[in-house]
């Protein structure tokens, strides 16, 4: 009975949390997405609470800029665990819809009851998940409204959706139970999704796929997705909007098993971030393709230290990109901004006044933390 509420419950939703989610009290965090609004506040989350990753006490956090990210709020969102019905919540997603509303996605999976010799749970999930979503259409206000938790599907979303030509939109929940790679549909803005499974999976399915999908000039969607063992992306193509798709192989994108980020900026540029010409987590880099992907000439260093990961992106109307990922989650817990353009990158170094690089705008109390410590222009 505990499993079954924690597929067909949500998480506990807290607009108003206090001091026991500072950033004092965090013992690590790492895993940020970030959004921008039309009238320019910065949202950003990312992924807490307990001793590690994972831990039945983890959360996430929702926190707001309006200095273009140089100072941030406390939480003023917190989609927390419930220990009480064995309910784990994790890994929050940011997106702006097309209707400018803030979605807010999570995923939650069942622990089990049991635990192992040190207290904590002996299973790391029950390999089903779900993803849930609420929604606000007040994104520059300091107390938004939220719509009730909905469950959209089964499955372990980490990327924000697409929107395709057709006004369609696609989103990769990724499932570790099926052997293939699954992505779900919406026809109506987002009230609703239809789940499919598509090509087979490469490797072991029981992966983090972190799947991402762009759409070609030509109309072929494009999967991409994490591997664990096999050093690149692998990927997938549509020419039917997603009805069908090619066998899986590798692409020419090598990848050290770590989130990526891919997708269409304003220019009409393919921008890429991922690892290069790197030994583990590191050398966190922009890249740029005006080929659809076929080539990446482009290139910016964003940080060449060990355990930098988990990109995401917003792009600014002025051309500008923001960065946003982790570093040494459990050790330091830093969350880091670099701000760049299509110049910088196409310069292979920062030639933009206003571009800066290894920004932190949080850290977990092990550090003290410090907009200015080992902040870069």
């Amino acid at each position: 009975m505990e499993s079954k509420k924690a597929v067909l419950e949500p998480a506990r939703i807290v607009t108003a949390p206090g001091k026991k989610y500072a950033w004092v009290s965090r013992e690590w965090q790492g895993c940020p997405t970030i959004a921008r609004t039309a009238r320019g506040r910065l949202w950003a989350g990312w992924y807490s609470g307990g001793i590690i990753e994972p831990d039945e006490r983890n959360y996430n956090l929702l926190v707001y800029s309006d200095d273009e990210g140089l100072t941030w709020s406390e939480p003023v969102l917190v989609i927390d665990s419930r220990p009480e019905i064995n309910l784990r919540a994790m890994d929050i997603q940011l997106w702006i819809d097309p209707e400018e509303n803030l979605r807010v996605f999570w995923t939650q999976t069942g622990e089990s009851g049991e635990r192992d010799e040190t207290g904590r749970r002996s299973e790391y999930a029950d390999g089903v998940f779900g993803i849930w979503s609420i929604a606000t259409q007040d994104v520059d206000s300091d107390r938004p409204a939220w719509t009730e938790p909905v469950r959209i599907s089964d499955g372990f979303l980490r990327c924000r959706p697409t929107v395709l030509s057709d006004h369609r939109i696609i989103m990769c929940p990724y499932d570790w139970v099926h052997d293939r790679y699954a992505y779900n549909i919406s026809e109506d803005g987002g009230r609703t999704w239809k789940r499919f499974f598509g090509a087979v999976k490469v490797g072991d399915r029981e992966w983090f796929d972190e799947t991402m999908v762009v759409e070609r000039k030509d109309g072929t969607l494009w999967m991409l997705a994490r591997t664990k063992s096999e050093g690149a992306l692998a990927q997938t193509f549509s020419s039917d909007g997603g009805e069908t798709w090619l066998p899986v192989g590798l692409s020419r994108i090598k990848n050290p098993s770590s989130r990526f980020w891919i997708g269409r900026i304003r220019s009409g540029r393919l921008l890429l971030i991922n690892h290069h010409e790197f030994t583990g987590r590191n050398r966190i880099a922009a890249f740029l393709s005006d080929d659809d992907g076929e080539t990446w000439p482009y290139s910016l260093l964003l940080d060449e230290r060990p355990s930098v990961s988990y990109p995401d992106v917003a792009e600014c109307p002025d051309g500008s990109i923001l960065c946003i990922y982790d570093r040494e989650r459990v050790s330091m817990g830093e969350i880091l901004m670099a701000r760049f353009t299509e110049e910088d990158i196409c310069a292979g170094e920062m030639v933009t006044e206003s571009s800066y690089r290894k920004r932190k705008i949080s850290a977990c109390r092990k550090c003290e933390l410090s907009l200015e410590d080992e902040n870069e222009d």
